[in-house]
């Protein structure tokens, strides 16, 4: 058994410009623009993608955010949405919104940090995961000044 880590391309932001597309040098990129899902801060914003589960999954589904925000305090809330769409299965399958979090940024500006959530939906070989990541911005809980950049969106499971 072994854990695998693969990228989920999160492609749709929210219509209100709350989820929106970020260009950005930082993280190693200093020649380049790359293009990074944002979230403006105070409010609730979105953004969503899928990706095929692979053929040796097996077991433990988790979606983990790697972000980052230029400020040394403050908190930002972060909800998890899954859906599972098999073969022969409706597009329009429910969300199963996980456990929300609120995750205190690094005490250093522009650190990345990790937040995991552990999936109560099953997902199941060759299916289709979509995915939603909200910023809960409108939530007390979200204490963050600044609009807050997502690095990566990853599905974590075992083999």
């Amino acid at each position: 058994m072994a854990t695998v880590q693969i990228p989920i391309t999160l492609d749709t932001p929210d219509s209100s410009g709350n989820g929106y597309p970020a260009l950005s040098t930082n993280n190693g990129f200093t020649n380049v623009r790359r293009v990074v899902a944002a979230f403006t801060k105070s409010v609730d914003g979105t953004w969503e993608g899928s990706m095929r589960i692979p053929q040796n999954y097996s077991s433990a589904g988790a979606v983990i955010l790697s972000a980052v925000a230029n400020a040394t305090s403050g908190a930002v809330r972060w909800i998890v949405s899954t859906s599972v769409v098999a073969a022969g299965s409706s597009e329009n399958a429910t969300y199963t919104a996980e456990t929300a979090q609120n995750i205190t940024v690094p005490g250093t500006a522009l650190l990345r940090f990790d937040t995991t959530f552990t999936l109560s939906t099953t997902p199941a070989a060759g299916s289709t995961l979509n995915v939603q990541v909200k910023r809960n911005g409108s939530n007390g809980g979200d204490t963050l000044a600044v609009d807050c950049l997502l690095w990566e969106t990853i599905f974590q499971y075992t083999a």
